[in-house]
């Protein structure tokens, strides 16, 4: 309500708000009253919430299947690994909750997490822990 009152205040100045947006409900919602709103946690903690925010919010793209994620990602850091700029760790922990809610997180999580700091660490890391996410979730199936 602040935020509203100081955009109803202050037309001319461009507001934007920024904390505990979770859905693109509440995106909307908020852009009805001021001039844009920024996603943060909820895109760090659950990246893939990001499709549902580019659905509503009219992005009319088809959201790719998390896998098809990873597959695009392998290439990325195929590239990045390449260009000797950066770690693996790096580049996985921005992937930690790909799969969050789902069935086989924790094992999605726990691979990346306990394997991406090793000097070996490839690409072949993300298949490894998407395999070990599908077999987690078969078992609990």
């Amino acid at each position: 309500p602040r935020v509203y009152a100081l955009k109803k205040r202050h037309p001319a100045l461009s507001i934007h708000i920024n904390g505990g947006i979770t859905s693109a409900t509440d995106m909307q919602e908020h852009l009805r009253h001021v001039d844009g709103a920024m996603i943060g946690r909820e895109a760090y903690q659950n990246p893939y919430a990001l499709t549902r925010f580019e659905a509503v919010l009219g992005g009319g793209h088809l959201a790719p299947a998390r896998e098809h994620v990873v597959a695009q990602m392998q290439h990325y850091t195929d590239a990045q690994l390449a260009s000797g700029r950066v770690q693996l760790k790096h580049i996985v922990r921005h992937m930690l909750g790909l799969f969050n809610g789902l069935p086989g997180a924790r094992q999605w999580r726990r691979t990346l997490s306990e394997q991406s700091h090793r000097e070996d660490a490839d690409s072949g890391l993300l298949q490894r822990a998407l395999l070990a996410r599908e077999e987690a979730a078969r078992s609990v199936a």
